[in-house]
């Protein structure tokens, strides 16, 4: 795989940081940010944070509705940043500019004055630094202020109320261009990747891209996982939307923005770190894991599979019924779609079962460590009779649209599962990681026929 290295700031940004974690808090290391909701996904440096079934929940039936996160792209040729807009001469390029760090980035591929941004205008969310233009970017990053810190009260949806701190830069910016000339970028290859740290964020980021004329494409995504164009989705925020970017697309701006969730955040460490763009997708690299592998293209509607991990083969005794326990799924969801959605279910000794929220196969780009809480359950589709305190197996269960929009595409699905991990002392639970067969999960009878679990040692 060919990469362009753009620049890692982190080392040129007084300690601004690869203090960032693993593991999506890289998806790892995540912080639990779920307030009454059921569940997190930890990714880049923070983790996502509960939805309390909001976005992503969807009582009764077998799978949410149509949408997803990313579609097909143009096809055409691309190249660098360049001048032609505003202005800037047709014959200058961000070769001709060095970095003036933390203020102006600068390589030959993108420059700009990086800015700070936050929704909504004049909301109780603080912001440092507070760029009050992100054409003037003097007045935003200083030695003293080399990245973002930030506080975001808790959302209340009741009252429309959402919060969003967001970090970005123009891609084709002269240095001391304060007057608003900004070139663009022509995308080529498979899509970038970009490394940022988030610490005290409990959502995972959001990255998205601006074109000339305004529109914002977007997915969520992990530091350092690989999106392809074809991910990025105009207002990926609208499951309706299916128009996304794709070779030969002029874009402007690029950014990574944190979301409010139920619970207060005080963001401490708010940085990019660096950008790829690549030339081809990276292969997925999983040592020690099991695949879930789901054939949906083609699907009937509302069909999927179930995969089941029986918790008894292990320990005989599985109590989480504690307010405190907490399930954690290292995984990556693989698909070509942007359609079909998954969730995580519990089931107890007496064949009762408890389903965790609905979430959209495409949403997550990279590696996330997925929180599971199973005191906040979807109660709606759950039995009622579920006991917490005699679980006998964990399921995941995918599943297709009930109906696919036009212009979205429903595609086979692999989730790669590295680990399951309790916090649930004294319940008998134990972990479980996939680096041998002895945890072998099974396709439950009743799948899309030629549904598979492969083990990856």
């Amino acid at each position: 795989m060919s990469r362009r290295r753009l620049q890692r700031w982190a080392t040129l940004l007084s300690g601004a940081a690869l203090s960032a974690a693993c593991l999506v808090p890289e998806y790892g290391i995540a912080t639990d940010g779920s307030g009454g909701g059921s569940s997190d996904e930890s990714g880049g440096s923070g983790s996502d944070g509960s939805d309390s079934g909001g976005t992503q929940s969807n009582s009764g039936g077998n799978s949410p509705g149509s949408g997803g996160q990313s579609s097909g792209g143009n096809t055409s040729t691309g190249g660098n940043a360049e001048g032609g807009m505003g202005g800037v001469p047709a014959n200058w390029s961000c070769a001709d500019e060095d970095s003036n760090l933390p203020t102006y980035f600068s390589n030959d591929v993108f420059c700009g004055y990086r800015f700070t941004f936050s929704f909504p205008e004049g909301g109780d969310q603080v912001v440092s630094p507070p760029c009050k233009d992100e054409l003037l970017g003097t007045d935003c990053f200083s030695e003293e202020l080399p990245y973002v810190t930030a506080h975001m009260p808790a959302e209340d949806p009741g009252l429309g109320i959402y919060y969003v701190v967001g970090l970005g830069m123009r891609v084709a910016q002269p240095f001391q261009s304060d007057t608003g000339w900004s070139g663009t970028y022509e995308l080529e290859g498979y899509g970038l990747s970009v490394d940022y740290v988030a610490e005290g964020s409990a959502r995972l980021g959001r990255l998205q891209i601006v074109t000339p004329g305004g529109s914002t494409y977007c997915a969520q995504a992990s530091s350092g996982a690989a999106v392809a164009w074809s991910a990025f989705r105009k207002d990926c925020y609208n499951t309706t939307y299916p128009d996304t970017l794709g070779p030969g697309d002029e874009v402007q701006e690029i950014q990574v923005t944190l979301l409010g969730t139920d619970v207060a955040q005080d963001i401490t460490e708010f940085d990019i770190l660096g950008i790829d763009l690549l030339d081809e997708a990276p292969p997925i690299e999983c040592d020690g894991c099991v695949e879930l592998f789901t054939p949906l293209q083609g699907a009937p509607p509302s069909a999927g599979a179930s995969f089941l991990l029986n918790l008894n083969d292990h320990n005989p005794s599985w109590d989480l019924s504690d307010a405190n326990a907490r399930i954690r799924l290292r995984l990556l969801v693989d698909t070509a779609g942007n359609t079909g959605s998954f969730r995580v279910f519990l089931g107890d000794d007496l064949g009762n079962r408890a389903y965790d929220y609905w979430r959209g196969l495409g949403d997550y780009k990279g590696w996330i460590e997925l929180h599971v809480n199973p005191s906040a359950l979807d109660v709606a589709v759950s039995d009622p009779g579920f006991l917490k305190t005699y679980v006998e197996f964990l399921g995941i269960q995918v599943a297709s649209a009930a109906s696919v929009a036009d212009g979205f595409v429903q595609a086979d699905a692999t989730i790669h599962l590295d680990a399951i991990e309790f916090d649930a002392l004294g319940s008998g639970a134990v972990d479980f990681s996939f680096a041998t067969d002895d945890n072998v999960m099974e396709v439950e009878l009743g799948s899309i026929a030629s549904s598979s679990v492969t083990h990856v040692p």
